[in-house]
């Protein structure tokens, strides 16, 4: 007897449906027989998600913070990375990226005005052309500026 495609849809599409009839009898009788161990563990996730939400206010509020600090220091570096907390699977804790707090980075840096050293190069091969060149005097005048 050959079989036509739509007799085999038809054929698993009947076998799915009973089969859901039956995962969802199995289910109820499930959830019936272990109603009061259900209610204690959803009861626990919803706490768990209540303080994860917590957490995240929280952090939240440190961000606005950090901001706040940043706009008001002078010396701080407010081009570094918002600090933030991550979980390590390799450690199996979490751990605040970006901490800064023991780095150089911290600091905001001194910017000091420099020549711009291609026109000195320039300039001390022009300058070296006469008798009367003095290099003391050549690296004197780009110090005072």
């Amino acid at each position: 007897m050959k079989i036509t495609k739509a007799q085999k849809d038809a054929v698993i599409s009947l076998l799915r449906e009973k089969f859901d009839e039956k995962q969802k009898i199995e289910s109820e009788k499930f959830y019936k027989e272990h109603e009061a161990e259900i209610a204690i563990d959803v009861t626990e996730y919803k706490n768990y998600i209540e303080a994860m939400k917590d957490i995240c206010v929280q952090l939240t509020n440190l961000n606005k913070k950090f901001d706040e600090l940043f706009k008001q220091s002078n010396y701080l570096n407010k081009d570094i990375t918002h600090p933030g907390i991550d979980y390590d699977y390799y450690s199996k804790k979490w751990k605040v990226t970006y901490d800064y707090s023991n780095n150089s980075k911290l600091l905001k840096f001194i910017k000091i005005d420099t020549p711009d050293f291609s026109k000195v190069e320039r300039q001390l091969e022009l300058d070296t052309l006469s008798k009367d060149f003095d290099l003391d005097k050549f690296i004197q005048k780009y110090l005072e500026n």
